[in-house]
């Protein structure tokens, strides 16, 4: 088991309504259990939130904390020229609660930050991203930043 610091979430999925868990429920993601598979990959097989006055005691666990598991979801790729392949995929029900972009995250800090730099379109942005976190110990990088987004020019408002 691997343990991870909080973070909040969003539930997608309706998993108990008359307890006070159904989607869109926000909660706090405690702990991710995993296992490999054949091929050696790691997967998850359950999750475990905390939700707040979710009114609710799963044996041996704490209150307000329930087991998410992974949902099922397959779908037709129709590719091109022919032929259709269907796909499986299974995934925990579960969203970040909030995102911010690098301009309206400006000015504040975060006890936790989980970051795409992928997206940033210089260094300003970059910075701004990196610097939201309180600690590095804190910080998450999603997808790294790409050198080539340092060559992009200035608008012509920052060049005059």
């Amino acid at each position: 088991m691997i343990w991870i610091q909080p973070y909040h979430l969003i539930i997608r999925s309706t998993i108990a309504r008359s307890l006070g868990v159904a989607n869109g429920c926000e909660g706090e993601l405690l702990n991710v259990k995993y296992k490999n598979n054949e091929y050696g990959e790691r997967r998850a097989v359950c999750a475990y939130i905390r939700v707040p006055g979710a009114n609710i005691q799963a044996p041996g666990l704490p209150a307000d904390v329930i087991q998410i598991l992974p949902e099922r979801n397959t779908f037709a790729y129709k590719q091109p020229g022919g032929g259709t392949y269907y796909i499986s995929r299974s995934q925990l029900p579960l969203v970040p609660a909030y995102a911010y972009t690098a301009n309206k995250i400006q000015g504040q800090s975060l006890k936790y930050a989980l970051v795409d730099l992928k997206s940033a379109r210089g260094t300003q942005a970059l910075y701004v991203m990196i610097s939201r976190a309180i600690s590095l110990e804190n910080l998450a990088i999603m997808h790294w930043f790409p050198s080539t987004n340092l060559d992009w020019r200035l608008s012509p408002k920052y060049r005059n």
